[in-house]
């Protein structure tokens, strides 16, 4: 599932379609992990003012006071085109005044294509997303105050969008590699220091990642077709077997599940 160096990195792709009116729309109608709305024919004739993200959530904000909400889910992606013609998996087709169009394409369908008003966009949808793991007000005093009372591990901690936004699996395995925290330790373990390390390597790594394009595994890809770099900079996801990058580190990626997920960690240095 892209995390937010993808997200941002498509988002990044998608500007050049601000400005630009939608002149018609299509929509298959098929349920993606919620319906598609049937009120879509409502932004034909708006403009494209901005294109925003809030955590993983892609946001195309229109002149008439409304806002397209995308999510990418684990397969989805927008892929520019200038021909007419509705490819396999393609959900909804915005056409615009430019004489191109953008896809919205899904295998797997577990993405959103959601229309809703600018102005409950807040309230309705992310009134419980935390702050940005690139903002600058994501802190390690932030981080240690949402941590206090949870004494589930920190892995999947990182994973919860309400204690911060954007991270996914694969940076939270790299970023506690790269900060030599276990994902094993409790959450409210970790002390002032371990949480500014921490907090600083989310950044530098997602911030890295956003740079090299994010990383593509299997779907992800930007509208104009981009895949990402970042995978070929992995230190420990997917490094089962393999000995851990740390200096003077005689260990081996060890590979484990935690809530359904895979956690690739080293046992040695990361305490």
């Amino acid at each position: 599932m892209p995390e937010l160096p993808e997200v941002e990195n498509t988002r990044i792709s998608l500007l050049p379609v601000k400005n630009s009116k939608i002149i018609n729309i299509y929509s298959d109608g098929k349920k993606l992990r919620q319906d598609i709305p049937t009120n879509l024919q409502e932004i034909v004739g708006s403009t494209v003012l901005d294109i925003g993200r809030i955590a993983k959530y892609l946001l195309f904000h229109l002149s008439n006071q409304k806002t397209i909400i995308s999510h990418l889910g684990m397969s989805g992606k927008f892929v520019y085109s200038n021909n007419e013609d509705v490819a396999k998996h393609d959900h909804v087709i915005l056409y615009f005044d430019g004489g191109y169009n953008l896809k919205y394409n899904d295998p797997r369908r577990f993405g959103v294509f959601l229309l809703e008003d600018t102005f409950a966009l807040k309230d309705k949808y992310f009134s419980n997303v935390a702050m940005d793991a690139i903002e600058n007000g994501f802190t390690a005093e932030y981080l240690l105050n949402r941590l206090n009372k949870i004494s589930s591990n920190i892995k999947n901690t990182l994973l919860n969008q309400e204690i911060v936004a954007g991270i996914g699996n694969i940076y939270a395995s790299e970023a506690l590699f790269a900060a030599k925290i276990s994902p094993l330790r409790a959450a409210n373990s970790l002390n002032i220091t371990e949480a500014e390390v921490l907090v600083a390597t989310i950044k530098e790594i997602l911030n890295r990642s956003i740079k090299l394009g994010g990383s593509t595994l299997k779907d992800y890809r930007k509208a104009n077709g981009e895949s990402g770099d970042f995978q070929n900079h992995f230190l420990v996801y997917s490094k089962e077997n393999q000995p851990c990058q740390h200096e003077g580190c005689k260990g081996t990626i060890t590979k484990i599940t935690q809530n359904g997920r895979s956690t690739f960690y080293c046992p040695l240095s990361q305490r």
